[in-house]
């Protein structure tokens, strides 16, 4: 019978003490070597937990900064390519329409009023993009659509035309009457426009930038590049028919609404792009903010792989003797001391 002694027991408690104390440090040290962070926080701010709670706050404020600079970016860079895409109607309409009026054949003047017409529903479609469930051009509304369909927009100013002019209009007649259908405060208000008003806040990114979204369908000079995109409509549809002395004389009309269309996309590129470069500018000030913030993070949580590596080497060496010293005393006995 191998008989245990009061200082066996002592010396087996002690083992397991140290034992358990380093199979924690073991399984720290590995975590430490694992992810980088030092697993006793507390220990490494020494209490001050304060600094590092304003550190991680600062860190998530500038991911959040970034990621609506990033979207506000997004957002606005879609709204330049409409915009560009109403100039390139503009401008193709214009060199059409140019073409036409130096062409003595009907056939290529009506063909310059039908690509008028396609050119109008390109654009209105265009401006009903709708961008994370919100219409780029639909100021605060959440509806969607900025615009009725093309079909009836020009549908109804079809029938006005019809219903409010004299028989055998002049150009200049038909001209205003469209002008004035688009302008605000006429019918294009309550039967073209499905949006709401712009939004007037602006949408701070942080570090002191922040972003509009002032446009939208109702611009004036997007109602001008309707207007006289619906010009043309109006004479593939039938206005002026029959009449080519007028029809010329709108076709001229037409050429100097469309120049005049193009100047004013011109300004509103031009606003949204310093829009655009503030969401640039709010995105490059954000990470260099969360940047700083992962460094003061890592300086304050960060383990040395170096340090972390040996003593974790450190640990396992003695958890290794720890266990060869109580396997060595489990099999203690007369036999084995007298050997």
């Amino acid at each position: 019978m191998i008989s245990t002694t009061v200082g066996d027991m002592a010396q087996h408690l002690m083992l397991r003490r140290v034992g358990t104390g380093l199979k924690r440090a073991v399984t720290d040290l590995s975590q430490e070597l694992t992810n980088g962070l030092v697993s006793d926080q507390a220990r490494r701010v020494s209490g001050e937990f304060s600094v590092l709670a304003d550190i991680t706050h600062r860190l998530a404020l500038a991911e959040t900064h970034r990621d609506l600079a990033r979207t506000a970016g997004t957002r606005l860079a879609v709204q330049q390519t409409v915009i560009e895409g109403l100039q390139a109607h503009a401008q193709a309409g214009l060199a059409e329409l140019a073409l036409a009026e130096q062409s003595p054949m009907a056939a290529q003047v009506a063909r310059g009023f039908s690509q008028m017409e396609t050119r109008f529903g390109d654009a209105v479609t265009q401006l009903n993009t709708v961008f994370g469930g919100v219409g780029l051009f639909s100021g605060a509304s959440s509806n969607g659509a900025a615009l009725a369909g093309a079909s009836d927009i020009l549908d109804q100013l079809m029938a006005d035309l019809g219903a409010n002019l004299a028989p055998n209009p002049t150009a200049l007649e038909t001209s205003q009457f469209i002008e004035g259908w688009f302008a605000p405060g006429g019918a294009f208000d309550t039967v073209g426009y499905l949006g709401d008003t712009a939004v007037s806040s602006r949408l701070s990114l942080g570090n002191g930038l922040d972003v509009g979204f002032e446009i939208t369908a109702e611009n004036m000079e997007i109602r001008a590049t309707l207007a006289a995109l619906a010009k043309g409509a109006a004479l593939a549809r039938g206005a002026l028919a029959g009449n080519e002395r007028q029809q010329a004389a709108m076709v001229r009309e037409l050429i100097a609404d469309l120049a005049t269309a193009d100047v004013g996309l011109v300004d509103i590129g031009a606003r949204i792009g310093q829009e655009e470069w503030r969401a640039a500018e709010a995105v490059t000030r954000a990470e260099a903010e969360l940047y700083a913030m992962k460094i003061a993070r890592s300086e304050m949580l960060n383990a040395d792989s170096y340090d972390t590596a040996t003593q974790l080497e450190l640990a396992r060496t003695q958890l290794d003797l720890i266990y060869a010293m109580t396997a060595r005393l489990s099999r203690l006995s007369l036999l084995e001391y007298l050997r």
